[in-house]
């Protein structure tokens, strides 16, 4: 069974006993990319079919709805802001467009492997992602293009790895994560910013801990992300300006993918906190 959380006078309290599992029934869940709002629609991928394939769901848990069906695995699903379209990425490493009514998908025919970790910009007309370069794969940058397939160019452009980019909710500039290695075959990950046009770089949280999968808040003024900081993969915000570090999830599980509703009171994540060792989805008060 799963549960929403309330957090109310710093004090964790289930509010709600509901739904997602039992409806669900999935053995494996992952993935919760993009709270369209609290009524509407969670893009995800499962593997309930035998494969990686791409799902959406009201955010109670209803009207699941199977999108694809292909012998690839489907990834990093992002709702575009009208809830029109879902853009993701593939096993095969492109990136293919979707239309929510139709079904309809295009494959961006970019001169670029090992796509991954796409979003799309507010206004819906950009797409960020991650490259993998070969042969090693241990280096990535983060690029933009058009969702037509044009005007393709690297926005970041860093040693190493360089994951999970999203935008901030004016479109200007995005946050990411930059990978660290440290002593003993230890791996962190350093949250950035830059500006679009490339200038601006910084890097707003460096903890010695791997910070990853950051989204903005709808007003732009914090952002949550997961974080191995306490040596369990959590749940955290942090506030864009006295860069205070909260803590929201306290599971023996790994909680990770977390995303905002658009009216920034609740997160989206994924948990594998639930019985039977499955994986599921969890809504929380932010």
């Amino acid at each position: 069974m799963q549960f929403i959380l309330k957090i109310l006078n710093n004090e964790k309290k289930i509010v709600v006993i509901v739904f997602l599992i039992e409806i669900l029934n999935l053995s494996s869940l992952i993935q919760a990319k993009n709270l369209k709002r609290l009524q509407n629609k969670i893009a995800f991928v499962s593997n309930t079919s035998g494969n990686w394939e791409l799902w959406v769901m009201d955010a109670n848990g209803d009207n699941k709805r199977q999108l694809t069906y292909t012998p690839i695995d489907e990834r990093s699903p992002s709702i575009s802001t009208d809830g029109k379209k879902i853009v993701y990425t593939t096993n095969a490493g492109d990136i293919w467009i979707m239309d929510v009514m139709t079904k309809q998908t295009k494959k961006l025919n970019l001169e670029l492997k090992n796509i991954n970790h796409c979003r799309f910009s507010p206004d819906g007309k950009r797409i960020i992602f991650t490259v993998f370069h070969e042969p090693k794969m241990d280096d990535s940058n983060i690029w933009i293009v058009d969702i037509n397939g044009v005007n393709l160019r690297k926005l970041v452009d860093q040693r190493d790895i360089q994951l999970y980019p999203d935008f901030h909710p004016n479109g200007k500039k995005i946050i990411y994560s930059s990978t660290i290695y440290a002593p003993f075959c230890v791996i962190w990950h350093d949250l950035w910013a830059i500006n679009l046009d490339g200038t601006g770089a910084e890097r707003i949280l460096c903890n010695d801990a791997a910070n990853i999968q950051a989204k903005w808040s709808p007003d732009g003024k914090k952002i949550v992300f997961a974080s191995n900081k306490t040596g369990n993969m959590e749940i955290w915000l942090m506030d864009i300006e006295s860069k205070k570090l909260k803590q929201l999830t306290y599971n023996p599980a790994y909680d990770a993918s977390p995303c905002w509703s658009p009216d920034g009171e609740y997160i989206c994540f994924i948990s594998t906190d639930l019985p039977g060792s499955q994986t599921g989805i969890l809504l929380e008060n932010a």
